[in-house]
């Protein structure tokens, strides 16, 4: 294992009832990306860093399953805030994360023009409002994002994408079924069932730690419902941001 940086802090929102839904939908309190979009995210933390400021990340991966929850439950005029199901969302595909800024000096998430997972006009990333202090916060932050690879969504401020994502399937993987992989030369070299196709590097405590080690399939073709086949890990090609909070 591979530890990048672990000064990256966490609030997964959907492991608690703060959030769009009022309801916990994820077991566990932790974050996944692919590899490329991992390590694009760290550069990004490393560079905000210069000027005071640290990433604080509120989701990442999101199972198939979970995006149909929020459609579900959500009011109709929500829904500009939400994935469609039939369409699955780049949170699928651990390609997007949602995420905003803490203050270094504090440990204290920054205040930005609207809270996250606000489904107001506030929440679009050009809203001219607010004070002229968050608005200078979310602007650092999507222009440190988009030098990485990554573009805003144009309603979600909080919520960026990496170029790659068009690359990976739609998955429905619970967390709860990701498996530690202890990155030994015999996980390496060993061809994983189609029920532990995406493998995790499970990380320490409050932090997240991008690790190289876990992995998840490139797309054959579209199967939007259901995990793509499994595949060697001989080069490691693709690889996700895990972490987990303890309790």
């Amino acid at each position: 294992m591979i530890r990048l940086d672990s000064t990256i802090h966490l609030d997964i929102r959907y492991a608690t009832a703060n959030n769009i839904v009022h309801r916990p939908v994820y077991r566990q309190a932790r974050a996944f990306l692919q590899r490329s979009a991992a390590q694009a995210l760290v550069r990004v933390h490393r560079t905000l860093s210069e000027k005071g400021y640290g990433l604080l990340v509120f989701d990442g991966y999101r199972p198939w399953s979970v995006t149909k929850i929020f459609w579900d439950s959500v009011r109709p005029e929500q829904r500009a805030f939400v994935a469609d199901p039939k369409k699955g969302s780049k949170h699928n595909r651990a390609c997007a994360v949602d995420l905003s800024l803490y203050d270094r000096a504090t440990g204290k998430e920054v205040e930005m023009p609207s809270a996250y997972d606000e489904t107001s006009e506030r929440a679009s990333p050009s809203y001219a409002g607010g004070t002229p202090e968050q608005s200078a916060r979310r602007d650092l932050l999507r222009s440190a994002m988009e030098k990485e690879g990554f573009t805003v969504e144009p309603n979600e401020w909080w919520h960026f994408n990496y170029k790659d994502w068009r690359e990976y399937p739609i998955l429905d993987i619970p967390f709860e079924k990701i498996r530690e992989d202890s990155g030994s030369p015999a996980n390496q070299t060993k061809t994983p069932s189609k029920a532990h196709a995406a493998r995790m590097v499970i990380t320490g405590q409050g932090a997240v730690e991008i690790t190289r080690a876990a992995t998840l399939p490139r797309k054959k073709r579209e199967t939007p419902l259901r995990p793509c086949v499994p595949m060697t890990t001989r080069s490691a090609p693709l690889s996700l941001a895990a972490s987990a909070i303890a309790s």
